[in-house]
């Protein structure tokens, strides 16, 4: 029944069939792969951008429409609303179809890689770091993108309309607002940055150690079991785990810690901004209703400051893991005799 249900919605969304898995060239930089989907992702990203731009300067535009009490307006402002929903249903339908063909074809042609290499090169390697790699790889690239698309693009746009808007009725106190943020944004980033490049490698070489220890106990079941060393080899899986654990929650802990002096900034700033856009009502140079939108955009918009540092910090920590995998396998061995004839091997990643 549910096999039924989703065969349903398979062929309703008209994925099937539409993928071309190629290989890719591990001695080529990461970013080729990628090229070879400009059109799609640009597509996505200009989207993205376009949709937090609009979303940022709808609190503007809905005081605007309540200070001119105009209909005809709000009417337009649902319109643009309505069509800019049904661009961005489009995009990310393009989009989900990218990301899955970019991540299967990098596990894919990995897999290919360790089935043609010479046997010898696999006698002093563990599976599970090979099994690890691979999947983090992979994984690693529908993360990388997704933090770009999804975080990123509005992290830094947002606060760059918020204080064009804020320039547009009082110059100074968009230029204050802009010079507050890039400091935020400054320390923001250094920060996260700093504890990515100490934390990862860590990461990175625990998480190999959890996966080889895990596949490698499985393999061995017969002969661990044959031997009475069961309990011995549980006690290895459990130490290796709970370095895992120790492990993350430093890393994790490690950005909560470093992003708590960033969001003390911004609560600074935001009572700034405020005190100042009440001053403007004050004196008359703006009305309640933008006054109070002025404030809302300002909160909206440049909360994802605070969130800039981490986003990058996790760009790095997959941007690391994606380059482990093309640096593991560049290091790994070579084929040297033939196993799979040239036409199947020399397929190239469309």
């Amino acid at each position: 029944m549910i096999n039924r249900k989703y065969k349903y919605i398979e062929n309703g969304l008209g994925f099937k069939n539409t993928f071309n898995i190629k290989d890719v060239d591990f001695s080529m930089r990461w970013t080729e792969i990628l090229r070879k989907h400009t059109f799609q992702l640009g597509w996505t990203f200009l989207d993205e951008i376009y949709w937090n731009s609009f979303l940022r300067l709808l609190p503007l535009f809905i005081g605007y429409v309540v200070t001119t009490g105009n209909h005809y307006l709000f009417l337009w402002m649902i319109v643009v609303y309505c069509v800019s929903q049904l661009f961005g249903y489009m995009s990310m339908r393009n989009y989900c179809h990218t990301v899955a063909q970019i991540m299967q074809s990098v596990q894919y042609s990995a897999v290919k890689f360790f089935l043609l290499v010479d046997p010898e090169f696999h006698s002093t390697r563990s599976s599970g770091q090979i099994l690890a790699k691979t999947n983090r790889g992979s994984e690693s690239f529908e993360n990388f993108l997704d933090l770009i698309v999804f975080d990123l693009i509005n992290s830094i746009l947002t606060p760059i309309i918020t204080v064009i808007s804020l320039i547009i009725f009082d110059r100074w106190i968009g230029l204050k607002a802009g010079v507050i943020l890039i400091i935020i944004l400054c320390i923001s980033v250094i920060n996260q940055r700093i504890i990515s490049t100490i934390v990862n490698p860590v990461q990175i070489t625990q998480d190999d150690e959890n996966k080889a220890t895990n596949v490698e106990s499985l393999q061995q079941a017969m002969y661990i079991r044959a031997c009475f060393a069961t309990p011995e080899q549980i006690q290895k899986v459990k130490r290796q785990q709970t370095r895992q654990m120790e492990v993350l929650a430093t890393s994790w802990g490690a950005e909560t810690t470093g992003s708590f002096v960033v969001r003390f900034l911004y609560i600074l700033s935001a009572a700034y901004i405020g005190w100042e856009v009440l001053g403007l009502q004050n004196m008359g140079v703006i009305s309640s209703p933008i006054a109070l939108s002025l404030i809302v955009t300002y909160i909206a918009g440049t909360d994802s400051v605070n969130r800039i540092g981490r986003i990058v910090g996790r760009l790095g920590e997959k941007l690391a893991k994606i380059k482990d995998l093309y640096s593991f396998i560049a290091t790994f061995g070579k084929q040297t005799y033939p196993v799979l004839d040239e036409s199947y091997t020399n397929n190239s990643l469309k």
